[in-house]
């Protein structure tokens, strides 16, 4: 009975199919209700109106408004649209389309253009997205606290300054560490007590440990504690947050989750850094319960923690820092440049993670078997 326009979900027309089933049983609004059940059914109280009036008249409900263009003008259109989008570029919106089709002779109606390329956007988007998944890169670490995400984050600036807190995360389970706002920039001193927290929680340090370049992970009190605990310094390059992937969304997700949290008064009357600290528990709380589905199955933190094995019993911690020292020395030594020395460093601590089995990597979702030409970022 139901005849939907092009371009309509198949859902919508099953559900405008049941409201006419419905009318043409006998079913009528309440008088006075018409434009309460229209909204609860998401169609017009015009529409109902008119499918009511079909069928008293013993017809089948008719099509009404604006006539829809043909597929031959829809063809048309895309083709002159595309055209327009690979000259004009792919961000270009509909007054430039149109624009473009009246300077080459080809108008066209608004509304064809806005939704033509709407669906030539989708359908690009959709495209990049295939072609980004094909190519994407993952690394799945197959055993806790083999390395831990460490960064710094900015939770708000008020006239006395920045409030600022230390993250830590496992980047197998997830887990993130006790974290403490403070007034501030955080410095070496936080980020060591940061580190320290998280070895309270997890009752272990990791093999190695992936930062930014920022000042406190780059002095010499930070560095001295990794080298006094034997743990690998796994550093980005410089200005690219992908590489620690891990703790930019534990920053994201724990930022996102404190904002939700409900603070009780009297720790407002404490001030702000205070209330921040309390949000922050609360919002670290609520994500280390969450269920999460990971390449290692699916569970919280602690599940993941009871079902993954752990990195100390794979490895002995003095053989794959003196190893890992050793590769990274190697890996300086055969590349001319910084950048280039430090991504060659990343690519040696990971082909040796992958040799321990303590690291599975993927693009596409296919295993590979790793090597440096398989990473190039």
């Amino acid at each position: 009975m139901a005849k939907g326009k092009v371009g309509q979900s198949p859902e919508k027309i099953t559900l405008r199919a049941g409201i006419q089933k419905q009318l043409a049983l006998g079913f009528r609004p309440s008088h006075g209700h018409l434009k309460e059940y229209a909204q609860t059914t998401g169609v017009t109280p015009r529409t109902i109106q008119n499918w009511i009036s079909d069928m008293v008249a013993g017809r089948e409900p008719q099509k009404r408004g604006r006539k829809g263009p043909t597929d031959e003008k829809v063809r048309l259109a895309r083709e002159h649209i595309e055209s327009v989008l690979k000259i004009n570029g792919w961000d270009s919106g509909e007054e430039t389309v149109m624009n473009a089709l009246k300077a080459n002779g080809t108008p066209t109606s608004m509304r064809l253009i806005r939704r033509v390329l709407k669906d030539l956007k989708a359908e690009r988007r959709a495209h990049v997205e295939r072609e980004r998944a094909a190519r994407r890169i993952t690394i799945v670490f197959n055993a806790t606290d083999v390395c831990w995400a460490q960064d710094a984050t900015e939770l708000e600036r008020d006239d006395q300054g920045k409030i600022t807190a230390e993250l830590v995360r496992d980047t197998a389970t997830r887990d993130t560490g006790e974290i403490v706002a403070r007034r501030g920039d955080s410095d070496s001193q936080d980020a060591i007590a940061a580190l320290n927290s998280m070895a309270e929680v997890r009752g272990a340090l990791p093999l190695m440990v992936g930062t930014d370049n920022g000042s406190p992970y780059t002095s010499a009190a930070f560095e001295g504690r990794l080298e006094e605990e034997r743990i690998v310094h796994f550093k980005n390059l410089p200005r690219t947050p992908r590489h620690n992937p891990i703790a930019e969304r534990a920053v994201r997700e724990i930022k996102s989750e404190a904002d939700w949290a409900l603070v009780p008064d009297h720790i407002y009357f404490q001030g702000p850094v205070a209330v921040w600290t309390y949000k922050l528990a609360e919002a670290r709380r609520c994500v280390r319960n969450r269920i999460r589905q990971s390449p290692l199955g699916r569970g919280t933190v602690q599940e993941l923690d009871k079902r993954l094995p752990k990195a100390y019993d794979l490895v002995d911690r003095n053989t794959f820092y003196a190893a890992a020292q050793e590769a990274m020395a190697a890996a300086r030594q055969a590349h001319a440049g910084k950048r280039k020395q430090r991504l060659a460093e990343r690519h040696a601590v990971l082909k040796l993670l992958w040799k321990y089995g303590l690291i599975d990597v993927y693009r596409g979702g296919a295993r590979l078997v790793y090597g440096e030409s398989e990473i190039n970022s």
